[in-house]
């Protein structure tokens, strides 16, 4: 009996992260996103797995997803036509996809896209909040909700230094850390000749290097 394919891009993704979670699991890292780019067509489409983890995840942890994904991917056949897998980690246009990532990067910029939106158009969004099964933004001041289910892609809109803070473990906007004064060398006391001490000595600074020229 021939397996049933997902019959349209939403549900591909939803059986995509089915069947990647658990095996996110068994090596320790989390599934930020799946992305299906590209058209049903010759080509093929691409299959992007973003994976994450505290402390940032690796290549090591990537390699050993893949290892493990690729061909449980290839027994659950759920593409019908022909791809190429490609596992990474998140880059600075962060993709968020999960009620808990949105609620994580409250305050950040995030373009988002629904699944009735022309293909070339994005909302650039403020991400206020989540209730319930609702992302809550606010669009050039304008508050609106979108179902996680109606959201189609959103990435975060990010500058080096917030994703600097990122890669720290820190929420993108979090205040930079003051810099950390390093302590000065202790001086040793200077005793005069009457209480028994020599003064000590004086170090002379080093002349300027010079070279000689001679002319013919």
């Amino acid at each position: 009996m021939s397996p049933v394919h997902p019959t349209d891009l939403r549900s591909l993704v939803a059986a995509l992260r089915a069947l990647a979670e658990p095996i996110a699991a068994r090596v320790d890292v989390d599934v930020v996103a799946i992305e299906v780019v590209g058209a049903s067509g010759a080509s093929g489409r691409v299959l992007r797995v973003s994976l994450d983890k505290a402390g940032g995840a690796t290549i090591t942890d990537c390699t050993r997803f893949s290892r493990i994904f690729s061909p449980a991917l290839d027994v659950a056949d759920l593409v019908a036509t022909t791809y190429t897998l490609e596992v990474s980690t998140p880059g600075i246009e962060r993709p968020v996809q999960r009620l808990v990532d949105f609620e994580r990067f409250v305050g950040c910029t995030c373009r988002i896209k629904t699944w009735d939106m022309d293909s070339r158009r994005r909302l650039k969004s403020v991400l206020t909040g989540v209730e319930g099964d609702e992302v809550l933004v606010t669009v050039d001041g304008v508050p609106r909700r979108y179902h996680i289910d109606d959201i189609e892609r959103a990435n975060l809109v990010l500058s080096l230094d917030e994703y600097a803070r990122l890669g720290e473990g820190l929420h993108p906007l979090a205040p930079a850390s003051p810099p950390v004064a390093a302590p000065k060398a202790a001086r040793a006391p200077r005793l005069s000749k009457d209480d028994g001490g020599h003064s000590p000595p004086v170090a002379k600074k080093p002349r300027p290097s010079r070279t000689l020229k001679e002319s013919p």
